[in-house]
This record gives C-alpha cells, sequence and structure tokens, in this order.
C-alpha cells in the first residue's frame, strides 16, 4: 500500500509550520488542528497523510484526554458509536476503492462546504438542525465515522451538530468532541 515516499527539506519544514500553528490553535481553542489536514495534503498524498493522521490523533487525543476525562458526558457518546462504527465501515470502504487524487476532491469538497456553512453562520443565517436526540445521534454518528475515516478529519463537524441537537452545554463541546477524536482515532489504526 505505502510506496517510496521522500520530502524534501523545505516539504518538512513546512509540515513542521503547519502543524506547529495549527495545535497552537487546538491548545488554544481546542479545535483549529483540522486546518492542518488539507495543507499537508499540499505535499503528501492523501492515501499516505491520512493513516498517519489517525495516528497523530490518537497522540494528541491522549494527550487531551486524561485531563478533561472527567469533564465528558459519557451516556452521550456512547449514543453515538452505533452510527459512528457503521460510518467506520462505510468509510473504509471508500477509502479503500478511491485513489488518493479522487480523495483530495472530496476533501477539497467538505473542506469549501464546512467553510461556506461556518461563514454562512457568522452572520447568524445558517440554520440549526431540529432532530430528536435519537435520529441526531445516528446521523452524527454515521456522518462523523464516514467523514473522519474517508478525509481523515472534520468528523467531529458531525459530532458537534449532535451534541447542539441535544442542546449539550457549549464548554462540555471540547471535552466531548477529544474523547470521540481519540476513539474514531483508535477504532481506524485496528482497521487500516
Amino acid at each position: 500500500m505505502f510506496s517510496s515516499f521522500t520530502l524534501s527539506i523545505p516539504a518538512i519544514v513546512y509540515c513542521c509550520v503547519v502543524m506547529v500553528a495549527a495545535y497552537s490553535a487546538r491548545g488554544a481553542s481546542g479545535f483549529g488542528a483540522a486546518v492542518a489536514m488539507p495543507l499537508l495534503s499540499l505535499v503528501i498524498p492523501l492515501k499516505i497523510l491520512i493513516p498517519s493522521w489517525t495516528l497523530i490523533g490518537i497522540a494528541a487525543g491522549a494527550a487531551l484526554f486524561g485531563a478533561d476525562r472527567n469533564k465528558i458526558a459519557w451516556r452521550e457518546i456512547l449514543k453515538l458509536v452505533p452510527g459512528t462504527l457503521a460510518g467506520i465501515a462505510v468509510g473504509l470502504y471508500v477509502f479503500k476503492s478511491l485513489d488518493s487524487e479522487t480523495l483530495s476532491k472530496w476533501l477539497g469538497v467538505a473542506v469549501l462546504l464546512y467553510g461556506g456553512y461556518s461563514l454562512w453562520g457568522t452572520f447568524g443565517a445558517a440554520p440549526k438542525a431540529h432532530l430528536p436526540p435519537g435520529p441526531a445521534a445516528a446521523l452524527g454518528g454515521i456522518g462523523g465515522g464516514v467523514t473522519g475515516t474517508v478525509v481523515g478529519t472534520m468528523g467531529s463537524v458531525f459530532f458537534a451538530m449532535y451534541f447542539d441537537a441535544i442542546r449539550l452545554r457549549s464548554e462540555e463541546h471540547t471535552s466531548e468532541l477529544q474523547s470521540l477524536r481519540h476513539l474514531v482515532c483508535r477504532l481506524l489504526l485496528e482497521k487500516k
């Protein structure tokens, strides 16, 4: 699966700068590391980057998990697990079926759609989903599992939509999302 792949010194420096900037943003706000994925995909093929990102996610999630484990609403996470597992299965099939170029296009579309939605929400016009908790958990889990598996990031967007649907307090989002990211990364590593 992995052919020989090398990076030039400028590409390695670029990757280091992107990772430091992205994880500095994550450390300051709890979010922000996802911005590194599309930037790194400019120099690293996604078929290599996505499994590598999974390992990075495990390390980062484990570091953050220890401090926040008492703040996690475990019952809400358990409601997401069945949908997330189904989404991971679908995502693995798609990931294995597509080449790096097609995956890059999917990532680009996902980034543009999310960026557009976020910009729309900045002006207060973005619609909020009004789903009952059960369907919201299923859709959040499936969407998060598929997206996290296929493009290696942005799965937490769907988990956040579920937390919004059940009106989980905003300060709890970071803990739950970090835990879910850690869970999804561990499951992906075992499957890839």
